[in-house]
């Protein structure tokens, strides 16, 4: 099963959700994120909850799109990962994103961030 890659505005927020298995060839992150902050968006959520699999070339994605998103002056954060995925991201990526399980609580905290570096 390829991934789906769908953004939606929650208030000032992008939530990014991400169905399936995120590899190689599946739609990158990256990309949209670039249309995204060219629009003019710079609080991002990405929603893993349904992502079934990730490999190195998704978690480079992961990173890349955060890297796009700080260069840009915005904030990005993670969303619900099914257990095995956060198991892979706390092995690989402790300290990098901020993980939250409840969409509202994730939204404030990027809205928050965002501000805070806009000052």
């Amino acid at each position: 099963m390829s991934c789906t890659i769908t953004p939606r505005k929650a208030d000032s927020v992008v939530i990014i959700d991400i169905v399936g298995r995120v590899s190689f060839q599946d739609p990158h992150l990256p990309d949209i994120l670039a249309e995204l902050i060219l629009s003019g968006s710079r609080s991002f959520v990405i929603n893993l909850n349904g992502i079934t699999y990730i490999d190195s070339y998704g978690l480079r994605d992961l990173v890349t799109a955060y890297n796009a998103v700080k260069e840009a002056g915005g904030k990005m954060n993670l969303l619900r990962p099914i257990p095995n995925v956060r198991k892979v991201l706390d092995i690989t990526m402790k300290g990098i994103f901020e993980i939250f399980e409840d969409e509202a609580q994730a939204a404030n905290a990027v809205k928050s961030q965002s501000k805070s570096t806009n000052q």
